[in-house]
């Protein structure tokens, strides 16, 4: 199978998860909030922001790994690839063992945050099992990254879906039999622990000269895994702040019950956000390929297509989930969890505009100029923060999502754009026309068909799959033939046509095979 083809059906696996995910957060997320109680959830929630944390403590490694076995299996060298494993190995089971005493602390300490001593000593067993699966799967994080490195994402999506269908067959069974919140910790730490090690039997079989070992840990290595991984960290380190730091707010100033509430309506904009930016990334390896080619004009006519590509797709899907949020909302979780979907109306916008620069995220990923994304997304979260402080006193959640909105607005649509057009030469004209000439072509029979259907929404399943499945047949042909230009639709066909490669070695592609 060819490399372009691996990218692609990578791509598609990983879509295909993340789509199975959706259905299943859909379908399960209201079981588990009413089977555990509005508090109890929160809880949950509460201790999963306190334990994403623990994310800091990769340091941006991950990553590094990636980097550094594909550079060694482009040159062949098993031995590079072996003392990368086996560094990485041992330096994540340090860090996972450091996991461990923090989710041992944490757990002793849960009375500080609840009077209740039932619900601290709840709380304390929820950080306790929950953090332990997180740093037991520090280790296991190499596999993964030699998987992700030959290219087998197709693989890793696999083992996902495992987990997920694993985790929630047990969460339904043990809740539904009475067992409460510690059966769900306890559910998602079995099914990760077998994922983990089916991952790491996975590597084995694609590397089968694989050795992690002791005596194989460099100095060398070490040195350039933390030398690649601290600008990563850092981006990370500001993304975790901005998304979990929130849910902790708002149980300080407000309570538990919040904390539900806005995690309903932020949770939909995440899993909008990350099933936009599965496609977004399809563009990645091309840009690498072509920058180090020095095929500066093939990789700006690239760049465009899949901003356009990809914000059609953004504001499409974005602006559906705004129209139908509330009667989902309702249909979904019930009436009294609609005030989530002001969530959703606050954040909207930001979230499709974010969603929409998604490949310039990937291009300045690509061309090695992420330095920038760590200080823009520093730049976000500091006042994102800031603002959620300043406004949740007067506005409550509702203050919290509007500051959010503020910050991302202010670094994704002005600051974001800017840089990258400096980044690779292209006017800023031109990357303007291609954002918003086609969206605008979108938005105004998509404007139009929500004013017809509007009369028949109704928060029932039935009418609303009914109705975006209308909308979904009628626009497809809309949006292909009248929103896209055509060498949009040149692109997305040369897209497809990789996946019949079935050449074992691929080279970069030409730099004709991209002109349109």
């Amino acid at each position: 199978m060819g490399l372009l083809s691996r990218i692609i059906q990578g791509s598609v696996f990983r879509v295909g998860s993340l789509l199975l995910q959706i259905a299943l957060i859909f379908v399960m997320l209201p079981f588990i909030v009413h089977s555990l109680g509005t508090r109890m959830y929160g809880f949950w929630a509460l201790a999963g922001a306190f334990i994403g944390y623990f994310g800091l403590m990769d340091l941006g490694l991950a990553t590094a790994v990636v980097r550094y076995v594909s550079r060694a299996t482009g040159a062949g060298d098993n031995e590079e690839i072996n003392q990368v494993a086996s560094t990485s190995f041992f330096l994540f089971s340090g860090i996972g063992l450091i996991a461990l005493l923090v989710t041992a602390a944490l757990a002793w300490s849960s009375y500080l945050f609840f009077k209740s001593p039932d619900e601290s000593r709840i709380f304390g067993q929820v950080i306790g099992i929950t953090g332990t699966g997180f740093a037991l799967g520090f280790p296991m994080r190499v596999f993964a990254g030699l998987l992700e490195a030959r290219m087998r994402q197709d693989l890793q999506s696999m083992a996902s879906v495992l987990r997920l269908v694993l985790a929630n067959i047990m969460i339904f069974v043990t809740l539904s039999s009475g067992h409460g919140i510690l059966a769900v910790a306890a559910s998602y730490l079995i099914a990760d622990m077998l994922m983990h090690g089916l991952t790491a039997v996975m590597a084995y079989r694609i590397l089968p000269d694989l050795q992690i070992r002791l005596s194989l840990i460099s100095k060398d290595r070490l040195g350039q895994l933390f030398s690649y991984g601290g600008i990563s960290f850092w981006s990370r380190l500001a993304g975790i702040f901005q998304f979990r730091t929130p849910p902790i707010l708002i149980a300080i100033y407000l309570n538990a019950n919040y904390v539900t509430i806005f995690h309903i309506g932020a949770r939909l904009l995440h899993i909008y956000a990350a099933l936009i930016d599965s496609v977004a990334s399809l563009g990645g390896p091309m840009y690498s390929w072509q920058e180090a080619r020095g095929d500066m004009e093939a990789l700006r006519r690239s760049f465009l297509n899949f901003v356009r590509i990809s914000g059609v797709l953004a504001v499409f899907v974005g602006a559906s989930i705004m129209f139908f949020g509330k009667n989902f909302v309702v249909a979904w979780m019930g009436a009294d969890y609609v005030s989530s979907y002001m969530i959703i109306m606050i954040m909207g916008v930001p979230a499709i505009i974010a969603a929409a620069q998604g490949p310039a995220v990937n291009l300045l990923y690509s061309i090695s100029r992420h330095r920038f994304l760590a200080v823009i997304n520093t730049m976000e979260t500091v006042l994102g923060l800031l603002l959620s402080v300043l406004l949740l006193q007067f506005y409550g959640i509702n203050g919290v999502a509007a500051a959010l909105g503020i910050s991302i607005l202010l670094c994704k649509l002005i600051v974001l754009p800017m840089y990258t057009c400096k980044c690779v030469n292209i006017p800023k004209r031109d990357y303007l026309k291609a954002l918003a000439i086609p969206n605008l072509k979108l938005l105004a029979p998509l404007f139009v068909w929500f004013l017809l259907v509007y009369p028949y929404l109704k928060p029932t399943y039935a009418r609303l799959f009914a109705v975006a499945g209308l909308q979904i047949f009628i626009f497809i042909p809309v949006i292909y033939f009248f929103v896209l230009e055509p060498r949009d639709r040149t692109a997305l066909a040369e897209a497809i046509k990789t996946r019949r490669i079935k050449k074992s070695v691929s080279p970069a592609p030409h730099a004709s095979q991209t002109k349109n």
